[in-house]
């Protein structure tokens, strides 16, 4: 059937899939647009038909993007084989140096117009292929990138020195892209470049351009580059978001050539053109209401779910960030302000004691407000005023979740909360401070509507207790223990649980939690747990665990925790855990990687005895996004026993062509 439909049909249909975005192919930033790996290749898509073969290979090879030197030297080999092909390449986007197989592709693709070059050369890499092809092409657009020192490397300075030479002699270059540096004399060095371009007709700022408007003086690479006669402007990739400094505006008004390059709609977001309001809105303010509202309402349902995570401890920016965000709607005009309050109060984030105090003044002035609240989190640590979390918690009767960062609630106010607002919360996530003496567990019974709950106190319950009914906390499905004492698993143990699907552990000693364990370990399909002395006996405890998370602690806690391959060697058989996910909650430290490679090696002889059903392992040391990683050969191994190796963002690894040593063509 495919091979009746015209040619022109199937270009249209297979376009999508197969073409990359400008934005994509031209991004400078740091970190590749292309880092995500897909399970299948885009090429596989030649394998349908003769006719998909005949359409897709010219829109394949329209844009090449190599990230590896095996794609390179895959590239090499076929353009050898193929010579025809080179003809379709237009765009090419190399990011590395991968030695001379970047020369017989320069050197065959003559129709090349665009090329993006990175100048952050892998250690062991060489640019020897792209010095010696650079002179071999003629592009239109060359773009850029680096984030470190050119100088500094070998290979990069080559590349550099290779680029500046050839740069005067390229007729054809009417683009350059290159991103703003504070420091270094990269910038210096291309600018001078560029000053002897023949035909170019725009410098672009790729990155950094803020950096760029906000200085005092305008950079001398800047100016030399104004000195080429045929440029016409000098722009940033895309639109300014920031206003530009007095003295960087006087320094371009003043000199005449830097006044005709720089465009200030497109530097300075005061010279936007203004909003013109609707005139159909303006004519019927209950049509107006409507379509605001929901506009306001999507905005913050938004930063609603953008901001879910809590700040680091004494992160100003983000606290000033995050309010100014959220007020500007409000200061819009009268009628924002009116459709936007309700939706600034559904979520409350409070950051001090004075907030507190101000906001539970006027909830208690405005009750109509104290109804929309549904979420607080606070983000300040403990002082000795807290009747005002007491008043405003008395003031929000729907309230839906809280979360407390570092206040720790005391045990009044935790009751408190109990009554006020057990009939509506969803989720209750904080510390709570140890009581005097052991108190009721009857406040779980008021919790008729939790879903979640995070524990984080050492509180002494009263044991036996008939006031914590068995049917408390019947919706709860994901339990989280950060700290508890033994009370805290006896009552439990003494609950039906019926909803309890999820269970997170990070209890840094072992705690008397047997009951626990033995009414509702078979219950849990989801399993996290820090990687503490007690995590065996967590492990062990949960038969049902479908999906094992384990948080690695940091290296300076290492001798004190259990070691991963000792770990699941002593475990019990679980016969469905299908995934395992290790997640390291400190970056920059080489421990987990030697963690990694000893389980790797362990849990190959066990995996089929005690864990038969795992299809999936995931960890932040698997980095798919670059296809000579470190343990490329290890996810091939288990490829073929049925096992994905998922890297942190969720990709899973494919297989690539592999970088072969071999001997140069003289």
């Amino acid at each position: 059937m495919v091979r009746h439909i015209p040619d022109e049909i199937v270009h249209e249909i297979l376009s999508p899939a197969l073409s990359v975005p400008d934005e994509a192919f031209s991004t400078a930033s740091t970190g590749s647009p292309f880092r995500s790996s897909l399970d299948l290749s885009s090429s596989t898509i030649l394998l349908v038909s003769k006719s998909w073969l005949r359409v897709a290979t010219p829109l394949l090879y329209s844009v090449v993007i190599l990230r590896s030197k095996g794609q390179a030297q895959a590239l090499d080999d076929t353009l050898r084989s193929n010579p025809d092909l080179a003809k379709f390449i237009k765009k090419l986007r190399v990011e590395g140096g991968y030695a001379m197989s970047m020369h017989k592709i320069l050197q065959t693709a003559k129709n090349l117009t665009d090329i993006l070059l990175c100048l952050d050369i892998d250690v062991g890499d060489t640019t020897s292929g792209l010095c010696r092809g650079l002179p071999l092409i003629s592009p239109v657009r060359v773009i850029l990138a680096y984030e470190h020192h050119v100088t500094a490397r070998t290979a990069a300075r080559h590349l550099l020195e290779a680029l500046v030479e050839i740069i005067p002699k390229w007729k054809k270059l009417v683009v350059f892209e290159m991103p703003h540096r504070e420091w270094g004399s990269d910038c210096n060095t291309v600018a001078k470049a560029l000053k002897s371009a023949p035909n170019l007709q725009s410098l672009i700022i790729s990155r950094n351009e803020k950096d760029l408007v906000r200085r005092g003086v305008v950079p001398d690479y800047i100016k030399d580059a104004a000195r080429n006669p045929s440029l016409q402007e000098i722009r940033p990739k895309a639109r300014s978001r920031t206003v530009l400094s007095p003295e960087f505006l006087q320094a371009v008004q003043s000199d005449a050539r830097l006044n005709k390059l720089f465009d200030l709609d497109h530097w300075d977001i005061r010279t936007k053109n203004p909003f013109i309001y609707p005139p159909q809105l303006a004519a019927d303010p209950k049509l107006a209401d409507t379509i605001w509202d929901r506009v306001l309402c999507l905005l913050y349902r938004d930063e609603l779910r953008s901001n879910e995570s809590p700040p680091e401890e004494d992160d100003d920016e983000y606290v000033y960030d995050l309010a100014t965000r959220r007020l500007n709607p409000l200061f819009v005009c009268k009628q924002f302000l009116r459709l936007a309050t309700p939706y600034f109060y559904e979520r409350m984030n409070i950051h001090s004691s004075e907030r507190m105090g101000a906001l539970a003044r006027r909830l208690k002035d405005h009750p109509v407000l104290g109804s929309r609240v549904r979420h607080i989190s606070l983000f300040y640590t403990t002082d000795q005023n807290t009747d005002n979390l007491g008043d405003l918690l008395f003031g929000v009767p729907g309230l839906v979740s809280f979360t407390s960062v570092m206040f720790v609630l005391p045990w009044e106010i935790f009751d408190g909360l109990s009554r006020q607002c057990g009939a509506s919360l969803h989720m209750f996530r904080g510390p709570v401070a140890v009581g005097r003496k052991p108190n009721d567990p009857a406040v779980f019974s008021r919790f008729s509507q939790l879903r979640c709950l995070e524990w984080n106190s050492k509180m002494i319950f009263k044991t036996p207790s008939k006031s914590a009914a068995s049917e408390a906390l019947d919706t709860l499905t994901d339990l989280i223990i950060t700290e508890a004492h033994a009370s805290f698993f006896t009552v439990l143990s003494r609950m039906r649980l019926p909803s309890l699907r999820s269970l997170t552990v990070a209890v840094p000693k072992p705690v008397d939690s047997q009951a626990f364990f033995q009414k509702h370990g078979g219950k849990i399909e989801e399993l996290t747990v820090k990687q503490t002395p007690f995590i065996l006996e967590v492990i062990n405890g949960c038969p049902s665990t479908k999906v094992l998370t384990i948080d690695l602690v940091h290296r300076r806690d290492l001798k004190k925790a259990p070691k991963l391959d000792k770990i699941f060697e002593q475990c019990e058989r679980h016969a469905l855990v299908g995934r395992i996910i290790f997640r390291p909650l400190w970056s920059g430290t080489d421990t987990y990687d030697v963690q990694l490679g000893n389980f790797i090696s362990m849990f190959d002889r066990i995996r089929t005895k005690m864990f038969p059903a795992v299809r999936e392992i995931q960890h932040r040391e698997f980095d798919w996004s670059n296809p000579d990683a470190k343990y490329s050969w290890c996810a091939e191994d288990y490829e073929k026993q049925g096992i994905k190796l998922v890297d942190q963002p969720g990709a899973r690894w494919r297989p690539r062509r592999h970088f072969v040593v071999r001997k140069v063509d003289k």
